[in-house]
């Protein structure tokens, strides 16, 4: 795909950069409108026109978040790659993201939770849902504000409560438009209530 405003930009370097950050943009795009084969193509497209580390290890991560709903090794395979390229560079900022945030999430997401700690709260209540350890997780999620959908998700997840869960669905659509992440509070109304939201 050649926008046609590209077509004046003469610069090979300017040009090359101008693909890349498109490329990046459309896999975004695609990933939160739930159009993972397309989004994909994308994020690998970006990965083959970079040479910065930095940038390949951000779309390792979101790579790897795509694969929620899909399958816990592949999804690690590109958390590890980009924690990896991370490391390489010293990015810290990047390396605690991961460790604290992403695989965390990943693991509690696909019950692999054997060895993986957390300093986030957030993940901590994640964790012991994954656990089983559930008046623990309500206990950390009650110090929260509730004011994003992934804790709204874990306390609907906790407490089997779907007024939360709807909640946490309303938000990813409604504030975020965000599909992909709202099949976390979908999927759980139909696995605990056999039903979806209206």
């Amino acid at each position: 795909m050649q926008p046609r405003l590209f077509s004046n930009v003469k610069d090979v370097f300017l040009l090359s950069c101008f693909h890349n950050r498109l490329n990046q943009y459309l896999f975004m795009y695609h990933w939160s409108r739930n159009e993972l084969i397309i989004a994909r193509k994308y994020a690998f497209r970006a990965l083959t026109q970079t040479s910065s580390d930095l940038i390949k290890a951000s779309i390792h991560i979101n790579l790897g978040l795509t694969y929620t709903f899909d399958t816990y090794q592949q999804g690690m395979y590109h958390l590890n790659a980009a924690l990896s390229l991370a490391e390489g560079i010293g990015a810290k900022k990047v390396i605690d993201t991961i460790k604290i945030h992403n695989i965390p999430f990943l693991s509690a997401h696909f019950g692999e939770t054997e060895g993986i700690e957390t300093v986030d709260q957030s993940e901590q209540a994640h964790l012991e849902i994954a656990r089983g350890n559930i008046s623990k997780a309500i206990a950390i999620l009650e110090n929260s504000p509730l004011s994003n959908p992934f804790d709204l998700y874990y306390m609907g997840l906790a407490k089997r409560d779907k007024d939360l869960l709807t909640a946490s669905y309303n938000h990813f659509i409604e504030k975020q438009g965000d599909l992909f992440f709202a099949r976390l509070p979908l999927n759980a109304m139909k696995k605990l209530f056999g039903e979806t939201i209206n």
